[in-house]
């Protein structure tokens, strides 16, 4: 399991949806990735990025659609259990993330916690964790959310 996405291609990714407003409203309201492939903003932004036809672009899109300019470089395991006094993610609200199997549930569940981490979490490895996340390298990207998640938290408790 390789980077599909340099920091490049995510820079100009963001970019794009900055300079297409339209497009990244578009891309935000949909509540799947089913949805997203139904979309003007996606068939637009697959032929400028030359992608294929496929739902793992369509998710690592939507994600992207969903970050501020401004983004940290955290992993998005490790994003999702910084806090002041608790994890950004609820332990049960990450466990619902790591254990859900379809690309429209991944999504949604995605679409919830981007919100509490988009400050700190790096866009290019989460672009990259949620191409592969429906894919056959999606149980690699699930351990090693994991293996951050709960690595933090321990770091956390014991500081």
């Amino acid at each position: 399991m390789s980077n599909h996405f340099t920091e490049d291609v995510v820079t100009k990714i963001i970019q794009w949806l900055a300079g297409h407003t339209g497009y990244a409203a578009q891309l935000r309201r949909c509540t799947s990735v089913s949805d997203i492939g139904l979309e003007e903003a996606f068939a637009s932004a697959r032929l400028t990025f030359s992608q294929a036809n496929s739902e793992r672009f369509a998710m690592a899109l939507g994600v992207l659609s969903h970050l501020k300019a401004a983004c940290g470089k955290v992993s998005p395991g490790t994003a999702m259990a910084m806090g002041r006094n608790k994890p950004s993610v609820s332990k049960l609200r990450f466990q619902a993330l790591i254990r859900s199997d379809d690309a429209d549930t991944v999504y949604r569940q995605l679409r919830r916690v981007l919100p509490l981490i988009q400050e700190s979490v790096d866009p290019v490895q989460l672009a990259n964790d949620a191409f592969w996340l429906t894919s056959k390298g999606g149980a690699r990207v699930r351990n090693r959310w994991a293996a951050d998640y709960y690595e933090k938290l321990f770091d956390t408790a014991g500081a």
